[in-house]
């Protein structure tokens, strides 16, 4: 679901697609907008489960235009997402999965690599899951999240680390397709996920 901004339009319609997934970097930059998962220098297409979700996250005004999509991944390829994990207060059974897989981990690795581990992924789960109000233009209260965002996404991995899912396929882990994370405007009773574009295509 993609709100209509005059950016967007040429002749009153949205004719380029990119705007119904992910804006141009150039727009972005000239807007200079944080998001939840993405900062000014870079785009990702937001996607939600369900359309009041949606609606939820996107907040239209009364009397501005909406465009609701639904997309599918035609690879038959799951995703590699990175887990917004290390959270307790919030119950989103996507979480609950990410933390379970945490306490396993703990029990196969050195106790100070797990210590920082637990800690990186503390901060990031409560940079995802927390309740901002937007009190600046550019809503800098989501830099952090977004500065994490940008590089579990949009960054090119040095070293990526090749494991054997449940599916057997040896997937490579090192990069990820998108960050599923609690809906915060629904009360983490959902899930929206940030997919990078290079998973579009």
């Amino acid at each position: 679901m993609t709100v209509v901004k005059d950016e967007f339009l040429e002749e009153g319609k949205v004719r380029n697609l990119l705007y119904l997934c992910c804006p141009p970097v150039e727009l972005l930059k000239k807007l200079g907008l944080y998001n939840r998962a993405s900062s000014p220098d870079a785009t990702v297409f937001y996607a939600s489960f369900h359309k009041n979700v949606a609606l939820h996250e996107i907040k239209p005004q009364s009397g501005q235009r909406v465009i609701v999509t639904t997309w599918q991944n035609v690879t038959q390829k799951p995703f590699v997402s990175f887990p917004i994990a290390n959270n307790e207060k919030v119950k989103d059974i996507n979480l609950l999965k990410s933390n379970k897989a945490l306490k396993a981990l703990k029990e196969s690795i050195h106790p100070l690599l797990f210590d920082r581990i637990d800690s990186y992924l503390r901060f990031l789960s409560s940079e995802f899951v927390k309740s901002i109000e937007d009190r600046s233009p550019q809503r800098i209260e989501y830099f952090y999240s977004a500065f994490f965002g940008d590089r579990i996404l949009n960054k090119k991995r040095e070293v990526s680390v090749k494991v054997k899912p449940e599916n057997e396929s040896g997937e490579d882990m090192g990069n990820y397709d998108c960050i599923l994370y609690p809906s915060v405007a629904f009360n983490h009773r959902e899930a929206n996920v940030a997919i990078a574009p290079k998973s579009l295509i």
